[in-house]
Formats: structure tokens, sequence, C-alpha cells
């Protein structure tokens, strides 16, 4: 709790009433409008006027008011969620996900250079906005659009706060480059990173789609895709560096026709597909968030056994080849860090 709200709360926003006390943002700031009265939180909503009255979980629990018991206790006492995750990281039974970009730049033509532009003004404070008068660019973006759009099974990974958060396609760019005399000098390009992996990102976030019905333990606890394995464990589309085409074939698999033409570009240098975020080794390939360095996956590159000694493995941190389709609900497996576990093959 804090006796005042930030000075820029003061300054531009509007002040409540402390009553009880300003709560805490996850980063230790007063909110200035979030207060405590009693054992309530009273939301102010500074455009309505309205104040919202919150019960928090705490109070639930003390309560035993939970809509869903059973389901409450296992997320929320029983284990540790309510520290290691984002609420929304289970109440965003889907999200909005955009993969793959794919990017052309045309140094052939010129564009607008909006970092410059606003810096050209008049004597009379007119600007390029207002004169048509931009500052120009050699280069222009002739093309750019995704490779396609998922709404479910989001990935979940480790955000800039150090907790469990969905995450999201942002800009992974495939980028083509075609340079002043009309040559293409790059096709279907994957930029890398220093450390070797694709410079391409999952970026953690809040999808605002917040429901009041959860995730089902399932759906992170025995899906890949939520440990950011893949569609099918990276079975799917993992040969992107080849060209598909859609076309009759001989019995050797050739194309028949001399004039096939492919379907699907090969982009040589892409992981697998683009949801995919570790090999089945647990070795990270592709970027988490350039903005926050904390931001990681689920699984450390260390494998880590559960128990040797009942031969159960963990995808969580690496992923045995040998397993079983189920996983086994074994009370060895409630380590927070284990996502899912297998009995190995003998």
């Amino acid at each position: 709790m804090a006796d005042e709200p930030l000075e820029v709360t003061k300054e531009f926003g509007i002040t409540y009433p402390k009553e009880d006390g300003y709560l805490l943002s996850a980063r230790g700031n007063p909110l200035g409008n979030v207060v405590r009265r009693g054992n309530r939180v009273i939301v102010h909503s500074d455009g309505s006027n309205n104040e919202f009255e919150l019960i928090t979980l705490k109070e639930i629990a003390k309560t035993k008011s939970w809509q869903n018991p059973i389901d409450a206790k296992v997320a929320m006492v029983s284990t540790g969620h309510i520290e290691k995750m984002e609420c929304y990281a289970c109440h965003s039974t889907w999200v909005p996900q955009y993969y793959g970009y794919k990017y052309v730049i045309d140094y052939s033509k010129s564009s607008v250079d909006w970092l410059r532009s606003p810096q050209l003004y008049g004597a009379d404070g007119t600007t390029a906005d207002y004169h048509r008068k931009f500052a120009m660019q050699p280069g222009a973006p002739t093309y750019g659009d995704y490779s396609h759009i998922r709404w479910e099974n989001a990935p979940l990974g480790i955000n800039g706060e150090g907790r469990v958060s969905p995450l999201v396609g942002v800009i992974q760019t495939v980028s083509t480059v075609i340079d002043k005399d009309g040559e293409t000098v790059v096709w279907n390009r994957v930029a890398q990173t220093e450390a070797g992996y694709n410079a391409i990102e999952l970026a953690p976030l809040n999808p605002h789609i917040t429901s009041l019905k959860s995730r089902e333990c399932v759906d992170c606890h025995g899906n890949p895709v939520a440990a950011g394995y893949g569609i099918d464990g990276g079975i799917y589309d993992a040969t992107p560096g080849e060209p598909r085409y859609a076309d009759v074939v001989d019995a050797e698999g050739n194309n028949v026709s001399r004039y096939t033409r492919a379907q699907i570009a090969a982009i040589r240098e892409l992981h697998g597909d683009f949801i995919r975020l570790l090999t089945l080794d647990g070795d990270q390939v592709q970027t988490i968030d350039t903005h926050w360095p904390t931001s990681m996956p689920l699984t450390p590159g260390a494998t880590r056994f559960v128990d040797p000694q009942k031969q159960l493995c963990c995808l969580s941190p690496r992923y045995s080849k040998r397993h079983h389709s189920q996983p086994h609900a074994d009370q060895d497996c409630t380590n927070n860090q284990t996502l899912f576990c297998y009995s190995r093959e003998a």
C-alpha cells in the first residue's frame, strides 16, 4: 500500500482519496485510481467517473466463496501458480497470434523518412505534413503480409517480470531485398542472432481477452505447444527450407510438369514452424522479447529427471524422443518447473 500516488498522476491524472491506501502495481508503483476499502478493492474509472468494487482472491479463499471450488483450489491454492504466473496466462483461453511476416524492400524506389520529416518545419511552425514536403530515403517497402494467424493454444514463456505469460508472434520478418538496379540480392532471409538462433521472436504480452473461464490443466501441462516445442512437437512444417509444390508427381516424388512452380517458397534459415521455440533437446531456436533480456523459454537447457529410479522423464526441460503419448499423473511430477512427465521406454 502507498499513502501517495505518483507525482505524474498528481500532475496529469485525477487524484482520488486514498481511503485505506493506494494499491501497488507489480513494479511497486502506486496505482492512483485503485484503492483499498476494508476488504475490498475499489477501481475508479477516470473516463466514466464510476467506481468498481472488486473482491480479492485472498478474501474469496478466506470465505471459501469460489465459483468452482475444486478448480480454484488446484490452480490457485495447492500450487505455486499465483507466485509464478500472470493471471492472464490461464485466463486467456484463446489468443490472436500473428506468425511470419513476408517483407519486401525495393531500393530502386524511395519512401518517406518518418524520423527526419517531423524535424522539417517552417518559421511559422508549419510542418512537413502541412506542406506535403517530406524527407525522403532510399528504399521503399513494396509488400508486407503475415504467413498465418492462430487463435488457439498460445505457447507460454517467461516475461520480463519473471512470470509465466502467453507468447505471440510479433513481426517475425522474412526479408526480401531488391537493389537499386532491380536485382534481388536477398530472398526469404531470416536473420540470426549472435547466439545462433533465429532473430524472429515470440513476445510475452497481455492479450486483453481475459475471461472468467480459464485454460484447463491439460491445455498447458499436457500440451507441447504451450511448452514451446511447436505443433505436434515440431513435426508440423519441420522443413521450411524446402520449397512446397502442389502438382502431379511421379513414383519417386518428382514433379511431372516442367512448368511446375513452388506454391510455398523455401525459407532456408528458418528453424521450423514459426510457433516453435525449443527443439526436442531443449535448445532455443528463436528469440523471446528483445526488449527484456530476462525473458526466456519455460525450460532451461539442462537435463533434469524427476525420478530416474521410476524411469520418469520430464518434457521440462528436455523432452525424450522416446516417449509414450500419454502423460502420467504422478505425484513426483508436481515440481513447479515440470510441465509434462512421460514414461521412458526401456
